[in-house]
């Protein structure tokens, strides 16, 4: 139990330190440690990173949702082609999903135009792309767990039968 609360803890706050950790898990820090290494080295750990609340930068990136319907391919089903749309510098986000598309994309650019420019001219050009859809963040209010706006100590809004 103590190596799952371990991995939720680090999903949930990559500013803790493995003291921090070895006291709210209850193992011993080298215990976090050596599970932290045995993590990295299986890839299971590949970076930490900042939860930035976009809408309170000035100069903010433009951030969009696209989704794509792509044609699987003959022995290699949605792989190759997921990974080679993931390498664009562009797409910051690339899962595979169930449903009306195949793929969903978070891309980050500097201006509405590159969102347009990277659709048109690299992405609908690559064999095996179907179809896109755009979706653009006009505002942001909770990612990776954290909420941005709103009183923390706000009661819960009554759920109307």
């Amino acid at each position: 139990m103590g190596m799952e609360k371990l991995f939720r803890l680090m999903q949930s706050n990559g500013e803790l330190t493995a003291d921090d950790l070895s006291r709210r898990t209850g193992l011993s820090v080298e215990e976090v440690r050596a599970q932290i290494a045995e993590w990295k080295e299986q890839g299971v750990i590949r970076g930490r990173q900042w939860v930035i609340h976009n809408d309170k930068v000035q100069n903010r990136r433009i951030k969009a949702l696209i989704e794509v319907k792509i044609k699987p391919e003959a022995g290699g089903g949605y792989d190759r082609l997921a990974n080679r749309i993931a390498r664009f510098d562009q797409v910051i986000s690339c899962s595979l999903y169930s449903g009306s598309y195949d793929l969903l994309l978070e891309v980050e650019v500097d201006d509405s135009l590159q969102v347009a420019t990277f659709v048109f001219d690299t992405l609908s050009k690559i064999e095996g792309v179907i179809s896109t859809q755009t979706h653009f963040t006009l505002k942001s209010y909770k990612h990776n767990g954290i909420q941005f706006e709103g009183d923390e100590d706000e009661e819960r809004l009554p759920v109307a039968p």
